[in-house]
């Protein structure tokens, strides 16, 4: 995960952009983009275990401001429209290997949180963060001014799989991204 730096940014109404807010962020970390196959490996535990219940902490924006919800779905009902294959840029862009390190299209908002409360979860439960860093925050799909600030940041970075893609010129390939606020610890 990439770390932004706190800081103001004059950022557009998401359904109004000729009204410019200025907006104080705080620190954050924001992933990479979403790969074909991280995505699948959720796509096979949801497909695999339609029993199991996905909860926990996920912010959603309300009113322009993002507000803490309790995301409970089982994963049957998760399996249903996790991926929109009809406008992918090739035909089996979702489903040949040669594209696993591309980046995810097709997502819905809604699958998108599912997908954050998934990864934190697996990641907790395999201690990829620190726990201090863990026990504190949870992932969340970036509000529309975080992606604004993301973007005048040009954070991260590109993969190369991104910029073929890009210059493909195969219609809205836009990915997916996770963030998680960075903890600030008081002494």
């Amino acid at each position: 995960m990439s770390f932004v730096q706190s800081g103001s940014a004059s950022v557009p109404l998401p359904d109004n952009p000729e009204i410019i807010q200025n907006v104080t962020f705080p620190a954050f970390y924001v992933s990479k983009e979403v790969t074909n196959k991280e995505y699948r490996q959720f796509v096979n535990d949801i497909v695999k275990n339609p029993a199991k219940k996905l909860s926990g902490t996920q912010a959603v924006l309300t009113s322009g401001k993002a507000k803490d919800s309790v995301v409970i779905a089982t994963y049957v009902n998760i399996a249903k429209g996790i991926i929109n294959t009809e406008n992918l840029p090739f035909e089996d862009y979702w489903t040949n290997e040669k594209y696993d390190n591309y980046p995810v299209i097709g997502v819905s908002t809604k699958h998108a949180q599912y997908y954050a409360v998934w990864k934190y979860k697996k990641d907790y439960n395999e201690k990829v963060l620190p726990a201090k860093v863990l026990t504190l925050l949870t992932y969340n799909i970036p509000t529309f001014s975080q992606k604004f600030y993301i973007e005048s940041k040009a954070l991260p970075a590109a993969s190369k799989e991104r910029l073929l893609l890009n210059s493909a010129n195969k219609g809205d390939t836009k990915g997916l991204y996770f963030v998680m606020i960075a903890p600030s610890y008081k002494k």
